[in-house]
């Protein structure tokens, strides 16, 4: 709905590109939560859990540049513009919570190489992918606040 609200507002190539982008986004985050993960024990790949796996991975890595894109082309409209601080503020958590789960998982396979591989420790990505929902999450109600002021 967040989406339908602004539409009007992508304009220009960044708007376009971030409109469709956000359409894809929301599409994978439904086939992320029809399709259901494997439990972390399993050891084989079951086709449900490649389609979750594919969906969560277009919206945890795409969702930080389709935001940045999105913010980008709302800055310069003067109604969107009152609320600056809080858009760019919503993207940098945004960036930052990808990039802290991204850092986690690099820093796990360092210490540990095989992790996550059966019988061998987890790659603990629990909290770190829960905090970029989080403020993925955030990031969206922030800029439904500021769509409802205008």
């Amino acid at each position: 709905f967040l989406l339908i609200s602004l539409w009007p507002s992508l304009v220009g190539l960044s708007g376009k590109i971030s409109r469709w982008w956000f359409v894809l986004i929301a599409v994978a985050l439904t086939g992320a939560g029809i399709f259901k993960t494997d439990p972390i024990t399993e050891i084989s790949n079951s086709p449900t859990n490649r389609i979750h796996t594919l969906c969560g991975a277009i919206v945890i890595l795409t969702f930080p540049i389709a935001a940045t894109l999105a913010v980008q082309c709302l800055l310069p409209e003067p109604s969107w513009a009152a609320h600056s601080i809080l858009l760019i503020l919503g993207t940098i958590l945004v960036w930052f919570g990808l990039l802290s789960f991204i850092f986690t998982n690099i820093v796990t396979r360092i210490r540990t190489p095989n992790a996550g591989e059966p019988g061998q420790p987890p790659i603990y990505q629990g909290w770190p992918n829960r905090l970029m929902v989080v403020l993925y999450i955030a990031w969206i109600i922030n800029l439904s606040v500021i769509a409802l002021r205008i």
